[in-house]
């Protein structure tokens, strides 16, 4: 029990050492920001304007505690740190109790590296707190199972509601958790009762959630139901969501992903050769919710990899029950540590890939563009940016009393009004003409996504406008923000 306890500590300490490390060193992106400005706003605007995103409110209201003016991004995404942290500790507590102490070490050694934990720890989002309150869940159905009573099915039903309204995605949770339980009464004598205490677990989420069911509508309509860049079913679908599971990015299978899925199948494998019913079940639960999921997406693109994080503790699991098995076969009495050692050492390669490179590339350091403008802009000026985003996370950072003025170019617009500062007139494709009234600087952001402007524009804006006076890369796999400065033109002179 004592090295139990030393070994769960440590896994804890690295954890929180991977999630503390740069935490504040990158700029919110558009999502984060989108989030803690709605957490500023007051309890009366904040549920209307939570109601124009596509989530639920909890998350943005237990931000709204370290979302105040000028909390820095180290502040506004440690919550999220602390909640990925307990669902660590969680995961111990759950495979404890479906297995035993080397299965739930190894499981919380799996989670405490894995990137795609890291990666929405560090994120001031709703992702880690949906990994913790998911876990809270199967620990607490677990104990119900055992101990079906009043209590238990009032604390399970609350966390669940607290699923519901923590995301969207937490209904097939809880379906797929109550089929669970009401799947594994079979075996037991007082089954009405059962099935009474279960009805009051299911019943009571509904409860909770029923006061915003009319903005949860008023959003499926405004949204049409569906994510833009949500997956598609096609050959890449489980692919896709097995590579987020074990590396975090990159859409194409690689060794990571073949490791992992070798370690999951072989879990469920010996779970069913050995009657092994829980972890058997836990196998099972997962491939007929991936398969739901595939099947939805043949109708709507809603299912992206970090929707399906409830599902990350399930998966490592079984690769961690693997592991113990194989462990089991070794006759050496300090296996477990040795083992665990060598897993840390193996899973700091994927880490490393993530700290190094391995972030999304439509991260940019907006931060940093925005000091740069500030240093250098004169009163009056102008800076031009292309699509919502790039206006958003630029109006974030730059100081809204200042003289600045945000706009965005007329694209396809051949027409000059006077109204215009500057026209963009693409002719066939290869010519890029810019007609600028007053000085400033010109934005191009290095991702398409949420913004009007095409990549392939970026060669014709450097012929036109000269190289950027400013560059700041990604945290990603490439492509950089660039900063132009545009000076009046003869043509726009008046």
């Amino acid at each position: 029990m004592k090295k139990q306890y030393w070994i769960l500590t440590g896994i804890l300490g690295l954890a929180a050492g991977l999630r503390l490390f740069d935490l504040g060193a990158h700029s919110l992106w558009v999502d984060e920001m989108a989030q803690v400005m709605t957490a500023r706003a007051s309890w009366k605007e904040l549920f209307g304007q939570v109601s124009t995103h596509l989530s639920p409110p909890l998350d943005y209201m237990l931000l709204k505690i370290f979302a105040g003016s000028g909390a820095s991004e180290w502040w506004v995404r440690f919550p999220a740190v602390c909640y990925s942290l307990i669902a660590v500790y969680l995961v111990y507590l759950w495979a404890q109790k479906l297995a035993n102490d080397q299965t739930a070490g190894l499981a919380a050694l799996l989670l405490a590296m894995s990137p795609m934990a890291v990666a929405y720890a560090q994120e001031a989002r709703m992702y880690s707190l949906l990994l913790m309150l998911a876990l809270l869940s199967y620990v607490l159905a677990w104990l119900f199972y055992c101990r079906p009573n009043w209590k238990s099915a009032l604390a399970l039903g609350l966390v669940n509601g607290l699923v519901l309204l923590t995301h969207y995605f937490g209904f097939f949770m809880l379906l797929a958790e109550t089929a669970f339980l009401g799947i594994a009464v079979s075996g037991l004598q007082a089954r009405r009762r059962y099935y009474a205490l279960l009805s009051l677990a299911t019943a009571l989420p509904g409860a909770l959630f029923l006061p915003w069911l009319p903005i949860f509508l008023q959003q499926i309509k405004n949204s049409g139901g569906e994510i833009f860049y949500g997956l598609v079913a096609d050959k890449w679908f489980i692919k896709f969501v097995l590579n987020a599971f074990s590396i975090h990015t990159g859409g194409e299978e690689g060794f990571w992903y073949y490791l992992y899925l070798m370690l999951m199948l072989g879990g469920v494998a010996t779970a069913v050769i050995k009657g092994n019913r829980r972890m058997a079940g836990m196998g099972g639960m997962l491939v007929l919710l991936f398969a739901g999921f595939y099947c939805a997406s043949f109708f709507k693109k809603v299912v992206t990899t970090r929707n399906l994080i409830f599902l990350l503790p399930v998966y490592l699991l079984l690769c961690a029950y693997l592991l113990e098995r194989l462990l089991a076969r070794w006759k050496y009495r300090q296996a477990d540590v040795v083992l665990l050692a060598a897993t840390a050492l193996l899973l700091w390669w994927p880490l490393r890939h993530y700290y190094t490179g391995g972030r999304p590339d439509f991260k940019p350091d907006w931060k940093g563009a925005s000091s740069y403008l500030q240093e250098r802009m004169q009163n009056g000026e102008t800076v031009w940016v292309f699509g919502p985003v790039t206006r958003a996370t630029l109006a974030y950072y730059l100081d809204n009393d200042a003289a600045y003025a945000f706009t965005r170019p007329r694209m396809y617009d051949s027409d000059n009004r006077d109204d215009d500062l500057i026209r963009v007139i693409p002719a066939g494709g290869s010519r890029f003409d810019a007609y600028v009234k007053k000085p400033g600087y010109m934005v191009l952001p290095p991702h398409p996504i949420g913004d009007v402007y095409a990549a392939e524009k970026v060669e014709q804006v450097t012929v036109s406008l000269g190289e950027p006076v400013k560059s700041f890369k990604t945290q990603g796999r490439g492509g950089t923000l660039n900063i132009y400065r545009l000076l009046p033109t003869p043509e726009a002179q008046p």
